[in-house]
């Protein structure tokens, strides 16, 4: 069941429930994040939910600029899956995020740090930074296999071994064979936004840059021969295919190596036939070298900007960009519960529930059983000290007005690699006098790298916004 979620039995005026105006108006209204709570309402436990204490299971969203109670029902849900399929549901709403700001959201006067304080028209270009929790690439894959293996049965007792149950280790292998979707490697791009924003100007030397790996590699006649025969053919042929062509090649290779000529002092066994027929007769065996496709690269870009207040306003918000990205690029100590699972009645699960030998275990010599794990005292691997957090994310969006920018690309979001501060980008250290030592000049550089890849469908090849 969705956090998100909270039993009502009193509503406001404003109610978002199953009908035709919700279908044409308030769909087309909804943003990723919220979509995806609707569609993660359970469906197992519905009418328990929906009928306890007279009340619904619901959530406030805000819509259109309303704040809007949503109640949930089994309906609802098959009728936003209806609207995503139609041609009336946007890329952003199904997952296929175009490169703009995440959600929609602008710079506004509450949670943004901006420099400089100048007005922004609607021909004005700057940087809108957006900030949010790191998204695990896989978590969604674990949801589904969890489904569709009955997790939740195991954890909450229905055998004594839980996770550690055969059935179990059966069912995840019988389940794990579906390929990840387009969907499913985009949906980690949508962040849990954090309340706060930065927005500068555009950066000195903005470029971007596509790369690729491309290898040489050489087959020689031979090796051109068998990679045809294996296309072909059965890859399963791949041993009886290659050691038919081949026997040749072994064959004189290997007359040349007991040859009398690799016994003399100083040749050491170290000639080939490409020696041979080279310092004998000037050819040598054709490589029949191809450049061949390896993978693209993840994209890297790096900002400089140099920041220069007008007043203290300007000088305090400087110092506070500064610190938002050093403290977006670094870890936090402590798991912050994500070491932990908690089913909906309250069975708490760590992630090494799965492991025989592992948690609570003082057995080193044979498998330990249940009951001798998670005993008090001993040492717990699943403690909050033993855990890190991964840094948060950065989307960042180049705009022009209040609008993604349609001539430059975009980024998808990025881990923050570099943060540094240069308090003498002049040369000499020089500061304000009356400003608590605020420095005259800084200057802000901070490399980025994108953390999906960018395919060619994604790219706007007729302008308009993309990456």
């Amino acid at each position: 069941m969705s956090k998100y979620y909270v039993h009502k039995t009193e509503w406001h005026d404003d109610i978002l429930e199953h009908n035709e105006y919700v279908d044409k108006e308030l769909f087309k209204e909804l943003n990723y994040d919220q979509i995806q709570t609707i569609l993660d309402y359970p469906e197992g436990g519905v009418a328990e939910a929906n009928q306890t204490n007279g009340g619904v299971l619901a959530t406030d969203m805000l819509i259109a600029g309303v704040e809007t109670t949503v109640i949930m029902s089994m309906d609802l849900k098959q009728r936003l899956e209806d609207y995503l399929k139609s041609d009336a549901a946007t890329l952003d709403q199904r997952g296929r995020f175009t490169g703009g700001t995440q959600n929609n959201i602008k710079p506004d006067k509450t949670n943004t740090v901006r420099w400089p304080s100048d007005t922004i028209h609607e021909d004005t270009d700057y940087v809108f930074f957006q900030f949010g929790k790191y998204q695990p690439p896989f978590a969604k894959d674990v949801a589904k296999l969890r489904k569709d293996t009955g997790w939740k049965q195991y954890v909450e007792g229905l055998t004594k071994e839980g996770l550690q149950d055969w059935r179990y280790k059966d069912e995840l292998i019988e389940n794990s064979t579906t390929a990840a979707t387009y969907e499913l490697y985009r949906a980690s791009e949508q962040l849990e936004l954090h309340d706060y924003n930065i927005m500068l100007p555009m950066p000195q030397d903005l470029s971007n840059e596509f790369q690729a790996q491309w290898q040489g590699k050489q087959f020689t006649a031979t090796g051109r021969a068998a990679v045809a025969a294996l296309g072909a053919g059965n890859f399963s042929y791949a041993n009886e295919v290659v050691k038919n062509i081949a026997g040749n090649a072994k064959a004189l290779q290997t007359a040349l190596n007991t040859a009398v000529l690799n016994s003399i002092p100083g040749v050491g066994g170290n000639l080939s036939f490409n020696d041979v027929s080279g310092s004998t007769r000037g050819i040598v065996i054709n490589p029949n070298a191809e450049l061949l496709y390896d993978a693209p690269e993840m994209r890297e870009i790096g900002m400089i900007f140099k920041l220069v207040a007008q007043n203290e306003q300007e000088s305090k918000d400087i110092r506070k960009i500064c610190q938002l990205f050093r403290y977006s690029s670094l870890p936090r100590w402590g798991g912050e519960g994500a070491q932990y699972d908690t089913t909906a009645n309250g069975t708490k699960v760590n992630v090494f529930s799965g492991e025989a030998e592992i948690t609570g275990s003082v057995l080193t010599n044979k498998k330990d059983s249940v009951d001798d794990r998670d005993k008090d005292g001993q040492f717990d691997i699943t403690g909050e000290d033993n855990w890190i957090r991964v840094p948060d994310l950065c989307k960042f969006t180049f705009m022009r007005g209040d609008k993604p920018h349609p001539y430059i690309p975009q980024f998808k979001p990025c881990a923050i690699q570099a943060v540094e501060v240069n308090y003498t980008p002049d040369g000499t250290y020089a500061t304000y006098q009356g400003m608590d030592g605020a420095p005259v000049a800084v200057e802000l550089r901070v490399n980025f790298m994108e953390t999906k890849i960018i395919y060619a469908n994604e790219v706007s090849v007729n302008g308009g916004v993309g990456y």
